[in-house]
C-alpha cells in the first residue's frame, strides 16, 4: 500500500488551493526557450573549453566557471519563467497578483 495523505480542514481554508500549488511546483518545467540572456557569455565559454580540449588541455576552472554562469543565470530564470507560467496556467493569475489574493484571502479568514 503506497503512502496516503489526508488534508482535513473547515471548508474555504485553502486545502484545495495548497494542493493546486504543490501541484504546480512539481510540475513546473523549465523555460529555457524563453530565457533571453546570458547565452552569450554561457556560449563563449563553452567554445572556449571546446578549443582546449581539442588541443588536448581540459580545464576544471573554465568547466567550473561555464557551470556557475548556467545556472546563476540561464537555468535561475529558466526556472522562474516556467513557475510564472504554470501558476498563470493553474489560477488563472500573475504570481504577484496570486500573493495579494493569498495574503487577502488569509487575512479575511482570521
Amino acid at each position: 500500500m503506497k503512502p496516503l495523505t489526508i488534508f482535513i480542514g473547515r471548508n474555504s481554508v485553502g486545502k484545495s488551493f495548497l494542493l493546486y500549488l504543490l501541484w504546480t511546483l512539481t510540475s513546473a518545467e523549465p523555460a529555457f526557450e524563453d530565457v533571453k540572456s546570458g547565452w552569450e557569455i554561457f556560449t563563449q565559454i563553452s567554445e572556449e573549453i571546446l578549443k582546449k580540449i581539442a588541443e588536448g588541455v581540459t580545464s576544471v576552472e573554465e568547466f567550473s566557471r561555464a557551470v556557475k554562469v548556467f545556472h546563476g543565470t540561464i537555468f535561475k530564470e529558466a526556472v522562474r519563467l516556467g513557475l510564472e507560467e504554470k501558476l498563470k496556467y493553474v489560477f488563472s493569475e500573475e504570481p504577484k497578483r496570486l500573493i495579494k489574493v493569498f495574503q487577502f484571502y488569509n487575512r479575511s479568514s482570521e
